[in-house]
């Protein structure tokens, strides 16, 4: 069961902690609970917001159902849909017909976690994502990213779209803990799809607390004309791990590498938040 709430408030941050609390009151449930019927389709009904072309980026751990409710737009012909999973099939795919192999020696193989997650098979699908995310950018096609999107290494991607004239949104899954996001991903693996350690499954989920607890929204956000600083993924992906919360790495992190996070957290701007509620795995 998944209910989408569409939280239309004038404060500067929306929380998950607010919107689960929000989620008990039944005004914000009527109408909006849903068994992923046509909330998706009427999520990506309009591809502009103002005249602007929109960006939305899939926000939440594997198995949060970011991939279903990307269907939505799927069925709307003008929305580009980008997707790694998929792109590094089509890349396994393709090195396979060619007989390549990966530098262990072996042909790549689109079941094995390793194979897929290869340094190899990572920067040609990473350089696939690029240049269709810069062709959908140029043409101002509306766009999903349907990625988990859990820490701030989105932002480049939100100042490369806000730069064309973008509306960024943020779709944020969440649920009660990582272990409904494992049940999910197993019945998803029964069902042919990919299959993730629950280790990985919980390391995204806490990076997804970590990051995404709050958000910052304002539909005028202008980015800075300064370059932004390339940072290296480690600096994101590793603080969950060692740290629990942002403040608590910020007073740890040495200077250049809390000027870095302080330059990206300015940037995760959104135009516009809406939550999504995982409370149940599918049935088998």
């Amino acid at each position: 069961m998944v209910f989408l709430l569409s939280l239309q408030v004038d404060a500067e941050e929306k929380s998950l902690a607010n919107c689960k609390h929000a989620l008990m009151d039944p005004i914000f449930r009527q109408g909006h609970q849903t068994d992923l019927g046509n909330s998706p389709l009427e999520f990506f009904r309009e591809p502009f917001a103002n005249k602007s072309p929109r960006i939305v980026l899939m926000i939440g751990a594997p198995g949060s159902g970011k991939s279903t409710w990307a269907l939505g737009a799927q069925l709307n012909s003008s929305w580009v849909v980008l997707n790694k999973d998929q792109l590094r099939d089509s890349v396994i795919k393709k090195w396979r017909s060619e007989n390549r192999r990966l530098q262990n020696g072996q042909i790549p193989d689109p079941q094995k976690y390793d194979h897929l997650f290869s340094p190899e098979i990572l920067t040609e699908a990473e350089t696939e994502f690029t240049r269709r995310l810069e062709l959908a950018l140029k043409s101002k096609h509306p766009v999903v990213l349907d990625n988990v999107n859990a820490t701030y290494y989105r932002v480049p991607l939100m100042r490369a779209a806000r730069m064309r004239g973008y509306s960024v949104e943020g779709l944020v899954f969440f649920s009660d803990g990582y272990q409904p996001l494992v049940s999910r991903v197993r019945t998803r693996e029964k069902r042919g799809g990919l299959g993730l350690a629950p280790a990985l499954i919980e390391n995204r989920y806490r990076a997804m607390q970590f990051y995404s607890n709050r958000f910052k929204v304002d539909p005028n956000f202008l980015p800075s004309v300064l370059p932004l600083p390339v940072a290296p993924p480690t600096l994101f992906y590793d603080l969950p791990e060692k740290f629990k919360s942002i403040d608590e790495a910020r007073a740890a992190l040495v200077s250049n590498e809390r000027h870095l996070l302080d330059q990206y957290e300015k940037e995760n701007v959104f135009s516009r938040v809406e939550f999504v509620w995982v409370s149940d795995p599918p049935s088998n």
